[in-house]
C-alpha cells in the first residue's frame, strides 16, 4: 500500500511539472516573444515527406492524432498575425484560446488513461511458468497430467483418470450406488456398485477406520501420507497397467471409513471357491498360476509388497478365465533392508521366526509356492520329518522341482520371480 501511494504521489508531481512547463512556454510567447519567421508553405500539388517518411496526406489518414507542441506553436503564430483591435483579431484570439484549452484537455486525458492502464497492469498476479514445471510421470498413458507440480505435492482432484483416481470433491452417494454385499472381513466389507455417470459395474470396498490398525504411507508425487491401501493402489496404477491386478478407479475418505472403488468384472469368484469346487487338473492349474505369478511380480516391479498372497485374494472371471490379484490391505512399500516387526499376511516365511525380519521377493515366492502346492495337491504344504514335501505320483517332476525351489528354507536358495515365470513347468 505504501509503494502504491508513493507511486501515485510521484505521478501527480510529474504531471504537474509537465503542465507547468507547457503553460510557461505558451505564456512567454504571449508576453511579446518574437514570432518565428513564417515557413514557406509547400505546394499542395507537390507534397513533401516529413521526418517519418509519410506525406501530409498520409498523416491526415492517421486516426485521432494527438496535438503536440508544434500545433500549439502554429495556433499562437496564427493568433498573433491578426489585428488585436479588430473583430478579426478578437476572433483569432478566441480560436487561439480554444486551441490551447483543447490541447491541455486532450493531453490530460492521455496521461490519465496511461496512468490507469499502468496501475491495472501492475496489479495483475504473477503468471506461473508452466513450460518449466517439473512434472512427475503419472501411472497412465497421459502420465504427465495425472500429478501436479511436485513442489505442491498434491494430487489434482480435477484431473480424474485411472492414474489419478480421487479423492473426489463430490459426495460418494452422488457418484455411486451401492448394491449387494460380496464379502466381509475384519477390516471392512465389499459390495457391488454402479457408477451413476455411465452405469459401469464396480466393486466398492468400505475399509473401517481403526486407530490401532490404520497405516499411512508416503508415495512419490504426494506430500502427505495416504491411507496405506490407497497409496499402494496409486503405485500400481502407473503405466503400463497389469491385466492381472484389480485396479482402483476412485476413492473417498469419510468420518468412519475409507471407500475404495475398484474394477469389477462379471461373472467372477475367488480362486479358493473355484479350486475346491472343481478340483482342476495340473494342466488347468498351470494357466491360473502363471497369471497369479504375473500379478505378484507386477507388484514388486511397482515397489509394492502385497504380503498376503493366497487363493482367497485372487479372483477369476469364470467366462474369460482371467485371474486378478486383489486386496492390498496388508501391503507395504518394498524396502531395501526388508521388514521388521509383526508379520501381516497369510504365509509367513520361516526366516521371520529367526530374527523377526523378512524381505519382499523371497516372501512373495514362498507365498506363491504354498498356494501352488495347495492348488495342485489339494492340501497344505507340510514337510515330513526330514523337512521334505511329499508329492503324489501323478504330479509332474517339473512341478515338484518348482515347488521345491519356491519353498527352500533359506531365502537365498529360493527361486526369484523371474525364474518362476521362466521355469519349465510354465513352458508350453
Amino acid at each position: 500500500m505504501e509503494n502504491n501511494s508513493e507511486e501515485h504521489s510521484s505521478g501527480k508531481k510529474s504531471i504537474s511539472a509537465f503542465f507547468q512547463k507547457k503553460w510557461l512556454s505558451v505564456k512567454s510567447r504571449r508576453r511579446g516573444n518574437k514570432v518565428a519567421p513564417i515557413q514557406p508553405t509547400p505546394d499542395s500539388s507537390d507534397p513533401q515527406p516529413g521526418p517519418s517518411g509519410l506525406t501530409p496526406a498520409d498523416l491526415q489518414d492517421q486516426c485521432d492524432p494527438q496535438p503536440g507542441p508544434s500545433s500549439v506553436k502554429q495556433a499562437i503564430f496564427d493568433a498573433n498575425s491578426g489585428d488585436p483591435e479588430s473583430a478579426e483579431g478578437k476572433q483569432v484570439k478566441k480560436k487561439k484560446k480554444n486551441a490551447i484549452t483543447s490541447f491541455f484537455r486532450k493531453t490530460w486525458r492521455t496521461v490519465k488513461h496511461a496512468t490507469k492502464k499502468c496501475k491495472k497492469v501492475a496489479s495483475l498476479p504473477p503468471q506461473t511458468d508452466t513450460d518449466s514445471a517439473d512434472l512427475q510421470p503419472g501411472p497412465s498413458v497421459s502420465e504427465s497430467a495425472a500429478l501436479q507440480d511436485p513442489t505442491d505435492g498434491q494430487l489434482d482432484p480435477s484431473i480424474r483418470t485411472v492414474s489419478n483416481p480421487g479423492p473426489s470433491i463430490l459426495p460418494f452417494s452422488e457418484l455411486y450406488e451401492v448394491g449387494e454385499e460380496l464379502g466381509r472381513g475384519y477390516f471392512g466389507r465389499v459390495c457391488e456398485g454402479i457408477r451413476k455417470s455411465d452405469g459401469q459395474q464396480v466393486a466398492i470396498k468400505f475399509a473401517s477406520k481403526f486407530k490401532k490398525w490404520e497405516r499411512y504411507i508416503t508415495v512419490p508425487g504426494v506430500s502427505k501420507p495416504l491411507f496405506a491401501e490407497v497409496a499402494l493402489n496409486l503405485l500400481l496404477n502407473r503405466a503400463p497397467l497389469c491385466p492381472n491386478i484389480v485396479h482402483m478407479l476412485d476413492w473417498f475418505e469419510e468420518e468412519d471409513c475409507f471407500i475404495l472403488v475398484l474394477e469389477y468384472s462379471q461373472p467372477s469368484e475367488d480362486l479358493f471357491k473355484l479350486v475346491f469346487r472343481e478340483a482342476p487338473s495340473e494342466s488347468q492349474v498351470r494357466g491360473l498360476m502363471y497369471q497369479a505369478a504375473l500379478g505378484a511380480k507386477h507388484c514388486l516391479d511397482r515397489g509394492v509388497f502385497h504380503r498376503d498372497i493366497k487363493l482367497d485374494n485372487y479372483v477369476i472371471n469364470t467366462a474369460t478365465k482371467e485371474v486378478k490379484l486383489i486386496d492390498f490391505g496388508c501391503g507395504e512399500v518394498v524396502q531395501s533392508g526388508g521388514c521388521k516387526g509383526t508379520f501381516m499376511g497369510y504365509a509367513c516365511p520361516p526366516e521371520y521366526f529367526l530374527d523377526v525380519g523378512y524381505e519382499a521377493e523371497p516372501t512373495t515366492v514362498w507365498s506363491l509356492g504354498i498356494m501352488m502346492y495347495r492348488t495342485v495337491c489339494g492340501r497344505q504344504a507340510l514337510p515330513d520329518e526330514d523337512g521334505r514335501l511329499s508329492f503324489d505320483s501323478t504330479v509332474s517332476t517339473e512341478f515338484q522341482d518348482l515347488i521345491t525351489r519356491c519353498l527352500a528354507p533359506d531365502p537365498p536358495e529360493r527361486a526369484t520371480m523371474e525364474e518362476i515365470l521362466c521355469h519349465d513347468w510354465f513352458q508350453p
